[in-house]
């Protein structure tokens, strides 16, 4: 594997996306040089258990992160886990307008998002993350509060 398809490089950026009506998800510009910078031609999106997140992992590299996402979550190995969060799992490529189309199971039964909802597509490293909006709020939110200086006493 060359350097180029290795990801060494992480991917970064945050970008609150209109949800749309046909269900592509239209990636930044900044996204598609990313992805084209580390020779990705394709991700495959995974429903993230107990959550309304959604990896987009790069082909090329799910092996390996289906690996250690198993080691996190162990639902994805058993029989249900599989149909539920992998088998829908298959290359996407964007168009040529750089609308990615996604699992529709994955948009409105996992992630429970509607037509002209919110989301905020994430770079995590190795991945790209699309989270509703509300939720990618309430988690930031919950960092940016400031340490209790006194814990309450019981």
């Amino acid at each position: 594997m060359s350097p180029r398809t290795s990801h060494k490089s992480a991917f970064y950026g945050e970008w609150t996306i209109r949800f749309p009506e046909d269900l592509r998800i239209r990636l930044p510009t900044d996204v598609i040089r990313q992805l084209q910078e580390a020779a990705v031609e394709a991700v495959r999106p995974l429903a993230v258990p107990n959550s309304r997140i959604i990896y987009l992992i790069p082909s090329t590299d799910w092996d390996k992160q289906l690996t250690e996402l198993q080691d996190e979550h162990p639902e994805l190995g058993e029989p249900g886990g599989y149909l539920t969060f992998l088998a829908p799992s298959t290359d996407r490529r964007w168009d040529t307008q750089g609308r990615l189309l996604l699992p529709r199971r994955y948009l409105r039964d996992h992630a429970r998002l509607q037509p002209g909802d919110d989301v905020v597509l994430v770079g995590v490293q190795r991945r790209f993350e699309v989270w509703p909006e509300e939720d990618h709020r309430e988690v930031v939110n919950r960092f940016r509060q400031p340490p209790d200086a006194d814990p309450p006493r019981g």
